[in-house]
This record gives structure tokens, sequence and C-alpha cells, in this order.
């Protein structure tokens, strides 16, 4: 969905702006910077950031499925093919935003969860035949 810098960079500005709404300035940036952060494969996402943004997630989640529940009641109203639902562009407006933001917010958040989650991968145990006898082990010092 985001071919160049340039329209990562807008969307991410148009994401800031979304949050900041919502949370101020100083949260929204952080969550931003957690999602640049997850493009780096280097990066280990602590739990809180993942948390963080799993929640911003469902907020977009249900802004986006209340418009999309508005965009239907207003579709449906019958109006002569002369004049233009205004209603009806400005929500499609915001679905495509908020959309956008969604989006930009779920890749950021499946990328820093998979990450987290290999941080916390349980090693492989060895696991021993139960007819065969079991190996002497060493004690650390």
């Amino acid at each position: 969905m985001l071919n160049t810098k340039k329209d990562q960079e807008t969307s991410l500005q148009a994401l800031y702006e979304q949050l900041e709404v919502r949370y101020g300035a100083g949260l929204a940036q952080e969550i931003v910077n957690q999602i640049k952060k997850t493009e780096d494969q280097d990066n280990k996402p602590e739990f809180m950031a993942v948390k963080a943004l799993s929640e911003v997630l469902e907020v977009f989640r249900s802004e986006a499925q209340e418009i999309v529940k508005k965009l239907k009641i207003e579709r449906s109203k019958p109006l002569p093919t002369e004049i233009a639902n205004l209603d009806a562009k400005r929500l499609q407006n915001d679905l495509n935003n908020i959309f956008e933001c969604y989006w930009l917010v779920q890749h950021g958040f499946y990328r820093a969860y998979n990450q987290a989650m290999k941080i916390c991968e349980v090693p492989t145990t060895y696991r021993y035949d139960k007819y065969t006898k079991p190996t002497k082990m060493k004690m650390a010092a």
C-alpha cells in the first residue's frame, strides 16, 4: 500500500494527527516511534509497546466499523441523481483516513508482535526415549 518513503511519511503524519487528537502529543509521538522501530529487524520490542499498538488497533477498528455502518445508512437514502450526498462523501473520506491509519498500525503491530514472540520462544528441550538409559551429566561448577 505504501510504495515510496514519501507516502510512508505522509501516512505516519496522518496517523500522528489522528493519535494526537485522541491521546495527546507525547503519547502520539511515542506510538509513531514504536511503529517506525518495527521496520528495523534488530529491534526488540517491549511488552508495553506491543500492548499499546494493540489498543490503538482496537480503537481504529471500532471507529472504522462505526463509519461503515453510518456510510451504509447514508448510501441507502434515496436522493435524486443530480444531488450529491455530502454526508456520504464526508463519511467516505473519514473512512479512507481511518483505514489508512488502521492499516499502518496493523502492520506495525504484527511486526512488533512477531518479534516479541521470537524473544519469548522457549528453546526446545531434549526428550529422551524411556527405553534407553539416560546419559550422565556433569555437575556445573
